[in-house]
This record gives C-alpha cells, sequence and structure tokens, in this order.
C-alpha cells in the first residue's frame, strides 16, 4: 500500500467493468486498495462476462501475451445461449506485427470498429472501387433450415428431381422435356457438362459433410445444494494421483471415505459411490481398471473414473495418450454396464478449491452428464457435433502423395483402398507392410494393380509391434508419408476380457503406432503426413468393443501429443468402409440395422484428403442413420454426447415418448401377470422374449425363436444381445445383466430368470393359505396334460413331486416310505386320486 500510495489515477472515456466488484466503476477508484483488494479477493471474472453477454456485449478482445481467458469467455457466452466471439492480440512465440494485425481482422470480420486509415496513412494506399465483372456464386444458406432451429430434409418436387437427373446425366434430350422446350439449343450442350459437374461435386461435398464430426466440450452448470452421503471409496494404486485432494473434496460434501488400492473384500452394499483414480499409474492402468470393472460387478454402486489429460477443453491442455485410451475404455464401461456406471472426469493438473467443489459436485449430481472435463473455469460436457466444411472447402494447405509412403495393413482391405487412391494421386513408392506380407491373400493382384496405376510398390512382411524390425525397414525406406492402418478385429465384453487379451487385440494399433511415431523422430524422417485409423468405438464407446475403442483413444491422444510438440498428424475415426471384410457375411446387416451404414471407399478417400488438405488434427467420419442409432444407443440411460445432434435430437425425444410409454406398458404387464396361473404367465413371457429376438434380428416373426433354441445359434453376438437385454429391461423394468443372452442361453432360460425376478419384486401373486395352494395344484394338473412325452423331462417333473410329498408327509414315516418306493404311474394316480386333480 506504501508503494503505490503516490499513484493517482483518473477517470476513463472508456467503460470499466471490475472483476473485484463485479460491476462498472470509475477508474479514478483504482487506488492502491484496489490493487491490493484485487490480489487477495476472489475474481468475479465468470459473472462479469455473464452480465455484459446479457446486456449485449458480443466481441471481446485480450490484449495480452496470449490469450488465456477467451475460451472462457466464449463458453460462457455459450452458457447463456448467445453468441459471443473472443479474440486474442499477441500468441506465445507469435508476438509480432503479423499477429497483431491478424487479431485485428479477426476482430474487423466479427464487427469490431477498426480504422484501417492509421495503418496505411502515408504508404499511399487508396480505396477501390469492387470489380463489375460477376462474382463466383456460392450458396452460404444453410439447407432445409427452418425458424425453429432444426435442420428439416430438403423438399424436391418432381420436376426439380427430374431437372437435376437430366443435369447429372448429362441428357439434353430429357432436359429439353423438363424445360417443355422443343430443343435445349446448342448453348446449353456448352454449358451443360460444366453444370452436371457443378451438381455432381455439390452433392459429393453434402454427402462428404454429412459424414464429418468433431468431438468438442460444451460449458454447463451443476445442479445447486447437492451433497453426498454415505460410504465412498477411493481406489488409487500409487503414483501422483491427487488422492489427498479428492478425499477432502469428497468429505467437505458430506461423504465418508476410504482409501484402497483394490476393491476386493469391500461390501459394495454399504457403498454409495466409487472413484477411481488407477490411471495415475499409466504402466498399470487398463490392467487395473478391467480388475475395478470386475470387482463393481455392474451393479447398482456408480463407478466414476477420473483421468487427467483425456481432454482437450483449452489450448494449452496437456494430452495424454494413456489417459485418452482410459477415457475410451471408460465409454465402453457405461454401455456394457448402465446400471453401476458413474462416469469419466478429467481433471486439471493444478488443484484448487474450485477444481475440488465443482468434481464433488459433478459426483452429487448422480446421472446425467457421464463425460466430464473439470477446470478451474468451469465444468464441460463432451459432445459429438457436426463439422461440415460447406460448398467449395478452399485448402488450409497443399497436399500430396510423393516419394515413398508407408501404409500399415497395406495388404487388408483398407490399405488396398489406400494404396490405390496414393497412386491414382501420384504416389512414386508404396511401402505396403503387413504381418504376412506377399503371402497376404490377394496381395500379389493388389501389387498389380498398383503398378498399373503407375506406382512402385514395395509389399513387407513385418509385425509392427517388433521395434527392431520396423526400424530396419524404414531405415531400409526412408518414407514421407506415414498412414498407420493396421489392426485386428476383436469383440468380447471387458468382464470376459484378461489384460493380456486385451493387449494383444490392442498390440498392432497401439504398439505400432508408438513405434512409427518414436521411430521418425528418431531417424529423421521428414513427414508431411502422419495418419492414424481409429474407429468410431473410441468417440462414442461400442458394448463389446472394448479393445477397438481403447485403442482408438490411444492413437487420438497420440496424435494430440505429436501436435503438441509440432509435429504433423490427424486422427481419424472412421465408421464401417465398403468393399471390406465389413461387407462380407451378416456384418454390414447388423451395422445397418444400428444405423450404421457403410462408407464407400471412394468418397472416404476424399473425405481423407479434406482432412489432410485442412490440416485437422481429429475428425470422425461415418455415415449414421440418428433414427436407428439413437434408440439402442440411449435405451439404457440418457447420452448426453449425442444431445447437440440435431438429429439425434429428435430421436431422443421421440425415445422419451416411447419410455413414457414403455413404462406405463411395464406397470401394466406386471399387473396382467398378477391375475394369470404360472403357466400362464411363463406363456406370456416367452411370448415377449421371443417377440423381443425377432425385433432385434429384424426377423419378421417369431417362427425361428423357439423356446430351447440357443441364442448364439440364431445369429446373437454381444451387440444384439446387449440390444436384448436393453429392450427387456425396458418391458419388464427389471436390471437384467449384460451378459444376459450367455448366461441365460435360450429365450426358456431368459422367462425363467424374468419369472424369478418378478417373483421377488413382487410382480407375480403370493401363494397366502391352503385354498392357494390348491388352486396353484389343480393348476399343475391341467398343465401336466400338455406335457410333451419327453422320458426326460417326465422323470424331473416326477422328481420333484417326490421331493413335495416326502416333505408334505414328513410326520408320517411310512407315508414317506410308501412313496419312495412308488412307481411314476402311481405317483400320476395319486395326484388324481388324493389331490382331487383330474
Amino acid at each position: 500500500l506504501a508503494g503505490l500510495a503516490g499513484i493517482r489515477p483518473v477517470s476513463s472515456s472508456v467503460a470499466f467493468y471490475s472483476t473485484v466488484s463485479g460491476e462498472r466503476m470509475d477508474t479514478a477508484g483504482l487506488d492502491a486498495g484496489y490493487w491490493v483488494a484485487n490480489l487477495r479477493e476472489r475474481v468475479l471474472f465468470e459473472p462479469v462476462v455473464r452480465m455484459l453477454v446479457e446486456r449485449g456485449s458480443a466481441v471481446f478482445v485480450e490484449s495480452s501475451p496470449h490469450p488465456v481467458l477467451a475460451m472462457a469467455v466464449q463458453e460462457t457466452g455459450e452458457a447463456v445461449d448467445r453468441s459471443v466471439v473472443a479474440v486474442g492480440s499477441l500468441r506465445r512465440d507469435d508476438g509480432g506485427a503479423g499477429r497483431f494485425l491478424a487479431s485485428l481482422a479477426e476482430a474487423y470480420v466479427v464487427g469490431a470498429p477498426v480504422d484501417w486509415s492509421v495503418l496505411f496513412a502515408g504508404a499511399g494506399a487508396r480505396r477501390v472501387d469492387l470489380p463489375t465483372y460477376a462474382f463466383q456464386h456460392q450458396r452460404y444458406w444453410l439447407e432445409g433450415v427452418t425458424v425453429g432451429g432444426e435442420p428439416q430434409d430438403t423438399v424436391e418436387d418432381d420436376t426439380d428431381a427430374a431437372f437435376w437427373d437430366a443435369v447429372e446425366r448429362e441428357s439434353l434430350s430429357d432436359l429439353a422435356e423438363v424445360l417443355d422446350v422443343s430443343d435445349a439449343g446448342a448453348a446449353a450442350e456448352a454449358w451443360l457438362p460444366t453444370l452436371s459437374a457443378w451438381r455432381k461435386g455439390r452433392r459429393r461435398q453434402m454427402t462428404l459433410d454429412s459424414w464429418r464430426y468433431r468431438t468438442t466440450w460444451r460449458a454447463y452448470s451443476l445442479p445447486s445444494g447437492t451433497r453426498l452421503s454415505g460410504m465412498w471409496v477411493v481406489v488409487a494404486s500409487g503414483g501422483d494421483a491427487p488422492v489427498v485432494e479428492v478425499r477432502r473434496a469428497l468429505e467437505a460434501a458430506g461423504a465418508e471415505v476410504s482409501v484402497r488400492e483394490v476393491l476386493d473384500g469391500v461390501a459394495l452394499a454399504d457403498v454409495s459411490g466409487v472413484v477411481s483414480l488407477l490411471a495415475w499409474d499409466e504402466g498399470s492402468a487398463l490392467e487395473s481398471m478391467l480388475r475395478l470393472v470386475r470387482a463393481v460387478g455392474g451393479g447398482e454402486v456408480p463407478l466414476w473414473v477420473l483421468t487427467r489429460g483425456a481432454a482437450v477443453v483449452g489450448v494449452d491442455d496437456p494430452v495424454s495418450a494413456v489417459q485418452s485410451q482410459v477415457y475410451a475404455l471408460g465409454q465402453v464401461v457405461g454401455l456394457e454396464q448402465p446400471q453401476g456406471w458413474g462416469g469419466l472426469v478429467d481433471v486439471p493438473g493444478v488443484w484448487d478449491e474450485r477444481v475440488a467443489s465443482l468434481l464433488a459436485g459433478v459426483l452429487a449430481a448422480g446421472e446425467g452428464e457421464d463425460q466430464v472435463a473439470v477446470r478451474s473455469s468451469g465444468v464441460y460436457g463432451r459432445r459429438l457435433v457436426r463439422a461440415p466444411l460447406g460448398g467449395s472447402p478452399v485448402p488450409v494447405r497443399e497436399w500430396g502423395p510423393s516419394g515413398t509412403v508407408l501404409v500399415t495393413g497395406g495388404t487388408g482391405g483398407i490399405g488396398g483402398h489406400l494404396a490405390r487412391w496414393l497412386a491414382k494421386e501420384g504416389a512414386e513408392h508404396l511401402l505396403l507392410v503387413s504381418r504376412r506380407g506377399e503371402r497376404a491373400q490377394g496381395a500379389a493382384e493388389l501389387v498389380e494393380e498398383v503398378r498399373g496405376l503407375g506406382a512402385e510398390v514395395t509389399v513387407a512382411a513385418c509385425d509392427v509391434t517388433d521395434r527392431a524390425a520396423l526400424a530396419e525397414l524404414l531405415a531400409e525406406h526412408p518414407v514421407t508419408s506415414i498412414f498407420h492402418t493396421a489392426g485386428i478385429a476383436a469383440h468380447g465384453f471387458l468382464t470376459d476380457l484378461d489384460p493380456a487379451e486385451l493387449g494383444d487385440q490392442m498390440g498392432a494399433r497401439v504398439v505400432g503406432a508408438r513405434h512409427l511415431d518414436e521411430l521418425s523422430v528418431e531417424l529423421g524422417l521428414d513427414l508431411d503426413a502422419f495418419v492414424v485409423f481409429s474407429t468410431g468405438a473410441s468417440v462414442w464407446g461400442s458394448a463389446g468393443n472394448g479393445a477397438n475403442a481403447a485403442a482408438g483413444g490411444y492413437l487420438d491422444g497420440l496424435i494430440r501429443g505429436r501436435r503438441a510438440r509440432g509435429l504433423v498428424g490427424s486422427s481419424v475415426s472412421w465408421g464401417g468402409w465398403g468393399a471390406t471384410a465389413m461387407a462380407v457375411g451378416e456384418t454390414a446387416e447388423r451395422l445397418s440395422r444400428r444405423g450404421v451404414r457403410l462408407l464407400e471407399p471412394g468418397l472416404a478417400v476424399r473425405a481423407l484428403r479434406q482432412v489432410l488438405e485442412q490440416d485437422e488434427v481429429s475428425v470422425t467420419v461415418a455415415d449414421l442413420d440418428w433414427s436407428l442409432f439413437t434408440p439402442g444407443y440411449a435405451m439404457a440411460r440418457r447420452r448426453p454426447l449425442i444431445e447437440d445432434i440435431p438429429d439425434a435430437a429428435r430421436a431422443l425425444r421421440d425415445i422419451t415418448e416411447t419410455d413414457e410409454t414403455q413404462d406405463a406398458a411395464a406397470g401394466g404387464l406386471r399387473e396382467r401377470l398378477a391375475g394369470l396361473a404360472e403357466s400362464e404367465q411363463q406363456a406370456l413371457l416367452l411370448g415377449m422374449v421371443r417377440a423381443e429376438a425377432a425385433q432385434v434380428l429384424a426377423h419378421g416373426s417369431t417362427a425361428e425363436i423357439t423356446p430351447s433354441r440357443p441364442f448364439k445359434e440364431l445369429g446373437f453376438d454381444s451387440l444384439t444381445g446387449m440390444e436384448l437385454r436393453n429392450r427387456l429391461s425396458k418391458a419388464t423394468g427389471l436390471r437384467l445383466p449384460a451378459t444376459l443372452v450367455f448366461d441365460y442361453p435360450n429365450p426358456q432360460r431368459v422367462t425363467d430368470l424374468l419369472l424369478t425376478d418378478l417373483d421377488q419384486q413382487g410382480g407375480r401373486p403370493g401363494i397366502a393359505d391352503v385354498l392357494d395352494i390348491k388352486r396353484e395344484l389343480s393348476r399343475i394338473g391341467e398343465a401336466l396334460e400338455g406335457v410333451a412325452p419327453d422320458q426326460q423331462a417326465r422323470e424331473d417333473i416326477v422328481a420333484h413331486l417326490r421331493d413335495l410329498i416326502t416333505q408334505l408327509s414328513a410326520t408320517e414315516q411310512h407315508g414317506a416310505t410308501d412313496l419312495e418306493a412308488a412307481t411314476d404311474d402311481e405317483i400320476f394316480d395319486f395326484i388324481d386320486r388324493d389331490l382331487g386333480v383330474s
């Protein structure tokens, strides 16, 4: 205070809003006392920005050596549903006049007044009129948008459709017919090919844009007043995990906390929640997570998995490939075990009281946002959003293959499509690598075809997980571009996988990518492209696809790490490719039923070129039918990830309406069961199980879904099994295991389970007195008349009846002895005569 006492601030002509007082103030009050308060008291940055946005401010300029608050400003604007632009002035390592002018231009194009005359004063510059010739006209209006803000399908009448069809086919006669003229004329013959090419290109780009997605982080507000209760278990195995910080955060929110290295021996019935810090020990993170998932067992205790370095919320957020891998694997846990899933929370490296408070708020909020990043600036939910490039995207950089291009998995389906495309694009030499090399099926034909396109080809047998062999290959063939497609298709629930199996399934993708990254640097390769092929499972998760999801998460984190080091790299998470193994057999049909359509390879490589030309870091390319994908994906619980996609949002609204109907139906089912005999209950539930199974398999009837036919024989896999489990859970209101079709392998066994669980939850009538027992025995007698003449079944029934009668007659020793000696026919006679069943 003494040091600044001599400073006398004056009033400013520019409005000043204080982050100390939270309101507008006269700058004459910015004395020493004010700045001491500024240092000691809480900074009210977010409330002040929110106030300004709500009052109409739309452009914010951060004057600093490097923008650190611009992201927070934009997120604040989004939180109040206002469009806000925040620009910086300078950037780290880019603090010259050029950067400053670029920042001015960014502000200018969004409406900020910039006096450019000062810049050009004395330079002889003058304003010029716009050219008088016509510009190249391009439409920038969004197609088919209504005032309600939701894209609708563009309506095209028959005449429009006929016109464009004639144009695309370049048919002058059909065009004349549509235009109702006798002759389209010589002029049309001149311009028709150009218009046709434009139309085809436009349709192609619209298709590509419909395939493009990216992930982003949206700020959201936590509900107020929520608290934790009961016992929470924090699981940590070492490293620098923030055990103390998490414990204090949970205790401050009202929880009792127990810290353990493993969950074994913990009575989960007494636990309110489990928080995993196992990701901090990156060497054993996946192995530890698998053990934890098994220990939790898909029960009702929420499991929250914390990471550090999996979410890129701000430009300076560090990225870890292993943390991204854990995050992606967690999405699969949430799909395979939805009842016992809390969510994923990425936390910052620097811990403060606000981070602690927000973390506790996320855990206390319960089911809702399940992919979260907590930062000092707020809480962010992960979202998948569309990422169209528009009508005629202008490349950020020019790219074309040159020199030697490496394609791992080069003799596989996707690798073959890449090889042909790269040859057509002008690659001089292709290095196609796979485990079998020239012995791979179709390798010889592929080489011949690629050479016919003008490129030299080397096919090498090399396991990319063998670092020494890969290093030798790269030393012999210095490459200029790397396309990493190697990997194996793998399916299986996480509860059925051991760490070794998971590692084997991920090896080619994960270990291979790590080796390529390290060796390209060690060998000094000057790369113009380093592209890794990931999978949609790493973006939205996929039950039974844990290995592929985790591998994809690692690849995405690896690429972000390369970018942070100033190296080239792009990660593309693909849907399925057509004309590959995915298109063979029933795989394509199953994917299509779930709303995942296979990509046409010719268009897929065009999408890849755009990723390279736009120098994009991480993009998802998938052809999704959201009306089919969403119901299955969001059947078991809310999935905020897809809520910002308009098509998915519409489907989610439909699901909400359906859920209300199904809840009523589940209640109605219990009422119907309560008035039925057990045999009738059995028939009703069995019919429902068979009908739901037929729906999942897209069968027209239940004829093939016989009671004893195994689900596996019917064609059920982990994905269809999960879908059937979800449908039956909705219909009955029961919590059923994720492995339902494997634990109860036919419709009859599932029906028996439903009867048992409904009985335990009061869904079936009880037996209260002797009259109820007699009624039940009568119903058993009626049911026996319909028993098939199966000797084994008859013997089982007789044995069970013997046990019951022995129990009833236990006080009469001679009666029991007589029964033990009775024949099967005598037992049935006894039922008819003594129990009054005929």
